[in-house]
């Protein structure tokens, strides 16, 4: 039986090669903008763990100010004149004098390394820590040495700093409520009559008046003080509030859970959200320079408003991508799903992305699934879990009626009928199109399914604990066919030829070539066994794994070849005119020559036949007028026969070598074609 080997020499070559041929397509943009500073000049932001950001035209062009930093996340960013000062959760506080061009650690005295916030009072420096059991420092020396300024404060969580005149108010987390210093932080007394919430976030002030804004409260205000407090959530539909800044005698909250920003002009006595052009998001920070407003989100960056929040501005460094964790082919267009964003489009081979989360709330897309002119989405975060476009991803419209919030792993359709898998209640079904779904778990007693793959009338279902179903009616029963599995998630399932694979969380690729009674391992050549998706092209094999890359074989699973090397997580794969897409933890890349030189080779080498094989002594190699060496080695990697050829066809006696296993290798020059395996028995 003959078992053919075919790979590129770009498959062979070095990683570094290998990597080179993947571009990043631009974007889609965003980071994690946890921190923002702003003056008349310049503008810092974080975009992402360890790394800030400076731009001197508003968040047109940024470049990066990261030299010196700790790799740690930045927490906080504080303008003092020309000092810059990062605070953040794990490396303490860094100090930069020219800029942000380079970084130094100002940590003596210090006993914790979380600091939430960096605050200025006169000569005199605080910086508010959540760890190390202290939970506020200062410096009197631009942060030369810090001591500890807790005296009063029975909470150690303090996660921001507001200052008004001469007093001080600090907001503790994990109810510690609010305290004030009226002495330059000697002292601390706590204010929290009123202050039904004490888990408080973030603090600001407003001439007399002081918000604080905590998670799961809303929002409260002092007008003494803070001797009281009273809730002022009139319209404030999130109560998880995160971020508070005011502008003039306008407050905006940035809250959490997709809720975004709110805007109230009276003090807080009512609240409007404020979204246009700005998707709901996770607002962590706000910042205000005169008449630009600055909202940092989680994950789509920095947005900027110039007319008091009636509309905002993407202005993300686009050296910092988003999260992918989905891509598809709709026709000529691609679909890429984010982590918390929902969904972007792009009609022009990645060079461009526009939203394409119309009618979707904060959503994670795990999964697309294209049929005709219906596309669905599938979601893993809040909200609605399955969504469906019927105008090319333009717009959309929920479609889970029947399956709820249970968050949707994977789509297949056979004849007429859908079919969609939940990591929580099992598999269900839509005759109507995704009008309407329902369970259709009949011998199925693991609900945690990760995977399903259609192969005719047969349904495959890959769920948690090694576990795979089979059924052939349409998901009315299912049967247990998982024996040689390993007890791990089975997070894909693909076919190729009459083979089925099976990617596992935890142990590679497994195969199966009696349609799921029995599979063995398949991963001679894979180094990461965390496979996280699995894809074909003709008979091209594709593993996506986590923090390794992508794995091809164009053998069957018998050996694999690492095209694809990077440490980020590779999420889903799509083909498109011989363009592979990859959505991966760092946007999206492309390769235009793998599926080429891929298809290239398949194509002139496809005709080259050994016979017998095995065989007792004698191999025929017909068909290879292509072929200028042939080699044949060992199991040890010996080379036991070399020969230049210029024919169309080789005899290979090997009646004199053991009996066993050996490996031939068709050579063009220099460039590895073909490899096979020759049986000598």
């Amino acid at each position: 039986m003959k078992t053919k080997l075919l790979a590129s020499l770009i498959l062979f070559t070095f990683c570094a090669k290998l990597n080179a041929q993947w571009i990043q397509t631009n974007g889609p943009y965003g980071g994690q903008t946890t921190a923002i500073a702003s003056n008349a000049t310049d503008l810092f932001a974080t975009f992402s763990y360890g790394k800030i950001s400076h731009s001197i035209d508003n968040g047109i062009t940024w470049t990066d100010v990261s030299n010196g930093l700790s790799s740690d996340p930045i927490q906080c960013i504080t303008i003092n004149g020309a000092n810059i000062y990062a605070g953040t959760n794990g490396g303490g506080i860094f100090k930069s004098i020219n800029n942000g061009n380079t970084w130094f650690g100002i940590n003596n005295g210090l006993n914790s390394t979380v600091i939430n916030d960096i605050a200025v009072s006169g000569t005199t420096l605080f910086a508010a820590s959540s760890n190390g059991n202290v939970g506020m420092y200062k410096s009197t020396n631009n942060g030369g040495s810090w001591t500890i300024a807790n005296n009063g404060m029975t909470a150690q969580n303090i996660q921001q700093i507001a200052i008004s005149g001469n007093n001080i108010f600090a907001a503790a987390y994990n109810n510690g409520g609010i305290y004030l210093s009226t002495d330059n932080g000697n002292s601390w007394t706590p204010k929290n009559n009123g202050l039904t919430n004490k888990n408080v976030r973030c603090i600001t002030t407003n001439g007399s008046n002081i918000f604080a804004g905590t998670n799961g409260g809303g929002v409260f205000l002092s007008t003494d003080n803070g001797n009281s407090w009273v809730a002022v959530n009139n319209g404030l539909s999130n109560l998880q509030v995160f971020a508070l800044k005011t502008s003039g005698n306008t407050i905006f909250a940035g809250t959490l859970n997709c809720g975004g920003i709110f805007r109230s002009t009276n003090n807080g006595s009512n609240w409007v959200p404020v979204n246009n052009g700005n998707y709901i998001n996770d607002v962590y920070s706000l910042s205000v320079n005169g008449t630009n407003i600055y909202a940092g989100q989680s994950p789509r960056g920095l947005y900027l408003s110039t007319n008091n929040g009636n509309s905002w501005t993407s202005i993300n460094n686009e050296s910092v991508y988003q999260v992918t964790t989905s891509i598809h082919l709709d026709g000529i267009n691609l679909l890429v799903g984010t982590n918390g964003v929902g969904a972007y489009l792009s009609t022009d081979e990645g060079n461009v992305w526009n939203e394409s989360f119309n009618g979707m709330s904060c959503n994670s897309i795990r999964t697309f699934f294209v049929d005709s002119n219906l596309i669905f989405a599938g979601s893993s975060l809040s909200g609605p879990s399955l969504y469906i476009s019927t105008d090319h991803g333009n717009t959309w419209n929920a479609a889970n009626t029947g399956i709820g919030n249970n968050p949707v792993s994977s789509l297949v359709k056979i004849g007429n009928n859908f079919f969609a898998s939940t990591q929580s209640a099992g598999v269900f079904i839509s005759i109507n199109n995704g009008s309407s779904w329902s369970p259709v778990n009949n011998g199925i007693s693991n609900l945690t399914i990760h995977s399903l793959m259609s192969d005719g009338t047969n349904l495959f279902a890959g769920a948690d604990s090694g576990y795979v179903y089979l059924s052939t009616n349409n998901g009315n029963s299912w049967v247990l066919v998982n024996n040689g599995l390993p007890n791990l998630p089975i997070k894909a399932l693909v076919k190729v030829a009459s083979n089925i694979f099976a990617g596992t969380s935890g142990d590679g690729v497994y195969v199966s070539a009696n349609n799921g009674a029995n599979w063995t391992a398949s991963n001679n050549g894979i180094l990461n066994p965390q496979v996280l998706y699995m894809n074909t092209y003709g008979n091209n094999l594709f593993a996506c794994t986590h923090n390794a890359g992508i794995y091809h074989s164009t053998n069957n699973g018998n050996t694999w070849n690492l095209i694809y090397n990077n440490p980020n997580r590779v999420w889903s794969l799509a083909f498109k005119d011989n363009i592979i897409y990859a959505a991966t933890d760092s946007g999206v890349i492309k390769n235009a020559n793998l599926v080429t030189a891929i298809s290239a080779i398949e194509s002139k080498y496809q005709s080259y036949t050994i016979y017998p094989n095995p065989s007792t002594g004698v191999f025929m190699l017909r068909n290879i007028a292509d072929i200028s060496i042939v080699e044949v080695y060992n199991v040890l990697g010996i080379q036991i026969f070399k020969q230049n050829i210029n024919d169309n066809q080789l005899l290979i006696d090997m009646s004199n070598n053991a009996k066993g296993v050996y490996f031939i290798r068709l050579m063009n020059g220099h460039s590895l074609v073909a490899t096979d395996k020759l049986l000598l028995e």
